[in-house]
Parts: structure tokens; C-alpha cells; sequence
């Protein structure tokens, strides 16, 4: 996390390419990628997004997989990590169930530099959006996100105050575990939008990764 590392541009440009998703896991009904932190979904300014650079690596053989691809879930700009992706309308329509109905299980690692309010346990309230697209958890519960975490420090010679959170998202609200980090009073490193900007400048990336 040192500030002296080149910064990961927001979306690529001439003089900034993100690396290409990897595939992790493929079988007769779902493509399972990695994606950098940086990169988009959906094309956004001269990146291309996931979507995008998926189809240009099928088109160059590089991907022999060559038919449709849909998406089941998506991952915010900042956050690196695994994507599900559909090889047909049945499977998008059963993987995209099975997230709705919680049979999903997903987990995220973050870091943070300040201690949570409390070690272990689960972030719960409404979300109400904000300003410039920014959330905000609410005291109210009547149509709650939900997030149980567990803390651990890390040691290092680099950072004092260094802690290692697993997330697991039980609701998929937009920004929900970023959000969630800030109402404990540990945002994530490198978050611009939920940090201190000027700290979160000095990063390379938002260190929030979906495993």
C-alpha cells in the first residue's frame, strides 16, 4: 500500500492499461473471472469494462470459449476479484435466483488502517443514497443491509494499525460493505469516496477484494 506505487488509473486510457480478466473456473455453464481493482463492468469512458475485454479475447482466440456470455452479478469499479458470468439465459436466470435467494455464499477481504468499533460481529440498517452517489447506513431496519464481519490485526514494518476484516455480505446493496466499514469507524484503504480523500489519493488502489 505503499504511495510511492503507481496509482491504478480509473479507467484505462493510452498511457494506463489494466490488465485483462483471468479466468479462474470454467465449465459447460459458467465462466468465472478475476478482475483487477480499476476496472468496470459495463464499457465506461476507454475502458472497455469486463464485458468488453471478455469478447475482444474471444474474437482473438485467446478465450476459446467463443459463445454468449451473461452477467449473473457485478462488482463495483474499485473492488478486485471473482465474477460469475452465464453461458446461457437458463443458467443466468438460476445463478441470479440463487443470489436472490441467499443460497450464495460470498465473502470479501479488506483492509483497513483504524480499529472497527467492535472486533466481530454484524453491520445492519437501511441504506439511504447520498450525495455525488455516495450512501449512508440509516438507523431505521425496515429493509435492512446486512454484513457480518470478523477483525484481525496484521503486523507490518511498513503501517502501524494495520487490520485484516472478512466480510460476508448476507444483502447486496450498492456500496453496502464500503459503507458498512465507515459506520464502524474503519474505512477501507484507498477508498476515495468513504476515506479520507487525501489519504486514500496516496494509495494504489482500494483494497477491497471479492473471493
Amino acid at each position: 500500500t505503499s504511495s510511492s506505487r503507481r496509482p491504478l488509473c480509473a479507467v484505462s486510457s493510452r498511457n494506463c492499461n489494466l490488465p485483462r480478466p483471468t479466468v479462474v473456473l470454467e465449465n459447460d455453464h459458467v465462466l468465472v473471472v478475476s478482475k483487477v481493482a480499476g476496472r468496470s463492468f459495463h464499457a465506461s469512458g476507454e475502458d472497455p469494462g469486463v464485458l468488453g475485454e471478455l469478447r475482444a479475447m474471444q474474437s482473438s482466440g485467446e478465450l476459446e470459449y467463443t459463445g454468449e456470455l451473461r452477467s449473473v452479478h457485478r462488482l463495483d469499479q474499485v473492488t478486485s476479484g471473482v465474477l460469475i458470468l452465464a453461458k446461457s439465459a437458463d443458467s443466468q436466470t438460476w445463478l441470479s435466483g440463487a443470489f436472490e435467494r441467499r443460497q450464495v455464499t460470498k465473502l470479501y477481504v479488506a483492509l483497513t488502517g483504524k480499529r472497527p468499533s467492535k472486533k466481530e460481529g454484524q453491520v445492519v440498517g437501511d441504506m439511504s443514497k447520498g450525495r455525488r452517489g455516495s450512501y449512508k447506513l440509516m438507523r431505521s431496519r425496515e429493509n435492512p443491509a446486512i454484513t457480518r464481519f470478523t477483525s484481525r490485526g496484521l503486523p507490518s514494518q511498513d503501517r502501524s494499525g494495520l487490520r485484516f476484516i472478512l466480510l460476508k455480505p448476507e444483502t447486496g446493496r450498492t456500496h453496502q460493505l464500503r459503507v458498512a466499514m465507515k459506520a464502524l469507524g474503519a474505512p477501507i484503504i484507498g477508498d476515495a469516496r468513504y476515506a479520507n480523500a487525501e489519504a486514500a489519493a496516496a494509495e494504489d488502489r482500494c483494497y477491497l477484494h471479492a473471493a
